[in-house]
């Protein structure tokens, strides 16, 4: 290992011992001493020439640690950290960072552009528990489903999925729409010949706002046919039939 040639010994008020031969003569500027009779803590200064330091002198630093390796107490721990946390709130502006309406906003059209998936605010939603039928024609509908929510954004955004499967009792189209608070937003439409046939609306993403809370139909008609009627069973048959409404306010 390479050093400096120069070597200084730092004695102290107590006594102790360097066993002889541990530490050589270095070179002429060395003071002469009495190996038997010097301190037991050891500080060696370097300079600009390249030396050697002995192993043994190495080995005496390294096994007593708490001789020259400053600890703190417990009392001047907590004030040291107690003052780095006082610095932190104080400069809290540099490394807190919030969004402006603006920048949320482009950050929100970017998510949506890219096709990252959002993260979930919170979710509402609802089952079909009992057996329900319509007779209702286009372009009267009847609410299959309802559910509302409360936005914690003043304009948040929802994602909204509904499914019904469900037939009727004779041939006829049958039209399933999602209405976000009274306004029709997406639908479908299904071909029933007397098989059970299934529906489904994903709305991926829409602005709503206005004051909370705000109310999700789901409702169904029939497209003519006014004779007949439209059927969701799943009391009578759960293996058959099903409806649900699911709606998720995200970022």
């Amino acid at each position: 290992m390479s050093v400096l040639n120069d070597l200084r010994l730092d004695v102290g008020d107590d006594g102790g011992s360097i066993p002889s031969g541990v530490i050589p003569p270095l070179g002429s500027g060395l003071p002469s001493v009495d190996s038997t009779n010097l301190l037991g803590r050891l500080r060696i200064d370097v300079g600009d020439d390249a030396g050697l330091i002995p192993s043994g002198a190495l080995a005496i630093h390294e096994a007593n640690p708490s001789a020259h390796h400053a600890r703190y107490t417990d009392a001047e721990a907590a004030s040291v950290a107690a003052g780095l946390i006082t610095i932190h709130a104080g400069d809290s502006g540099v490394h807190h960072t919030r969004y402006t309406d603006e920048e949320a906003a482009n950050v929100a059209a970017s998510v949506l552009a890219t096709g990252v998936t959002t993260a979930t605010i919170q979710e509402s939603g609802v089952e079909l528990l009992v057996d329900a039928t319509t007779t209702a024609v286009l372009p009267v509908l009847s609410t299959l489903l309802t559910t509302s929510i409360d936005l914690e954004n003043p304009s948040g955004c929802l994602r909204i999925s509904s499914t019904a499967a469900a037939n009727a009792n004779g041939a006829v189209p049958l039209v399933f729409h999602v209405y976000i608070d009274g306004t029709f937003h997406r639908g479908t439409t299904i071909n029933v010949t007397g098989a059970i046939d299934n529906a489904s609306i994903v709305i991926p993403r829409v602005v709503v706002s206005g004051l909370n809370p705000h109310t999700i139909d789901l409702r169904w008609a029939k497209f003519g046919s006014p004779g007949l009627t439209a059927r969701c069973l799943p009391v009578s048959f759960p293996d058959l039939y099903h409806a649900s409404l699911s709606v998720q306010e995200v970022l």
